[in-house]
């Protein structure tokens, strides 16, 4: 030792540290949380991982969900290598979408000030989140910074009344939801656009009850007596409404009144068109399931999805 210099040490000493950094570096940039996927089995599921790094969760209660079993395992001495710290990146994802949510409920309230009583108030569905640099490489100081990137209306018995003021969606709410929605219709390439129906049955009550119905009979048949004049009732009233919802010819008022969407007329005509013949093959699959030709949801991505 006598002979290795004060330098020598302290060079030493920088390349060590500076490999360590590389490797804590490495282990910050692949670590996620639990459960999360990468690649094209990842996409549409609750937890997609992006090429950037970057998250998408939709399904928050099932990160919660996850949290839990995993640090079980841990307790219980069954964790596998990597699971500690990707219970971190959970809680710290967690942490982020209450962030999120938090900010989005302050500005969901003053934005409902200014339209008309009884506008229907939009919550939180899914969220993009990031990594947070500024915190250094250390897993046990990671965080995440996540905003809003879709959201579901309430539904009009959760809206307070106000006198005789209307519970509908304002046509301003509804061009943003149907603009939202048109990027999802345009992106997606599967046969059928599978994968925006599977969206669309999570984020529409209607079209959502109507693809439950659907399988309840595959499964099932339709029934007779009463239980098959209630399924009828139900598939008829149902698909009632998004006929008046989404068929082309009853949407002059609503393109009138939304002049963002009047400008993207031709491309949202050609979604809606699309969404209502969806209804309509829906309808008659509940009520004659032995001639129904419409192919099922993907089950990974549809409107049972678990994981």
């Amino acid at each position: 030792m006598a002979g290795i210099s004060v330098y020598t040490l302290l060079w030493v000493c920088s390349c060590i540290l500076f490999v360590k950094s590389q490797g804590d570096q490495r282990q910050w940039e692949h670590v996620q949380p639990a459960g999360c996927l990468r690649g094209e089995e990842a996409k549409g599921r609750w937890c997609e991982v992006h090429a950037d790094g970057s998250v998408t969760i939709r399904i928050v209660n099932r990160l919660k969900d996850l949290i839990k079993t995993s640090e079980k395992k841990i307790e219980e001495g069954k964790g596998v290598e990597g699971l500690d710290s990707e219970v971190k990146a959970s809680w710290a994802v967690l942490k982020a979408t209450s962030e999120a949510d938090t900010k989005y409920e302050t500005a969901e309230r003053k934005r409902l000030k200014d339209l008309p009583a009884g506008t229907r108030k939009r919550s939180p569905s899914q969220y993009r989140c990031r990594k947070n640099k500024k915190t250094g490489w250390e897993i046990e100081n990671l965080e995440y910074k996540c905003t809003v990137t879709d959201y579901k209306l309430s539904k009009k018995e959760d809206v307070e009344p106000a006198g005789e003021a209307t519970t509908e969606v304002s046509d301003v709410d509804r061009c943003e939801q149907l603009l939202t929605w048109q990027s999802k219709f345009k992106k997606d390439s599967s046969d059928g656009k599978q994968e925006f129906f599977a969206f669309l049955a999570k984020n529409h009550d209607g079209i959502g009850d109507l693809e439950k119905l659907k399988s309840h009979s595959a499964k099932y048949g339709i029934g007779t007596g009463k239980v098959a004049d209630a399924l009828e009732t139900k598939a008829t009233k149902t698909y009632k409404k998004i006929s008046k919802e989404m068929h082309p010819d009853k949407q002059v008022k609503f393109f009138r009144n939304a002049p963002r969407c009047e400008k993207e007329k031709a491309v949202l005509v050609e979604m809606l068109k699309a969404i209502f013949d969806r209804a309509a093959d829906l309808k008659s699959c509940i009520m004659k399931p032995l001639r129904c030709e419409l192919p099922d949801l993907n089950p990974r991505k549809g409107i049972n999805e678990e994981l």
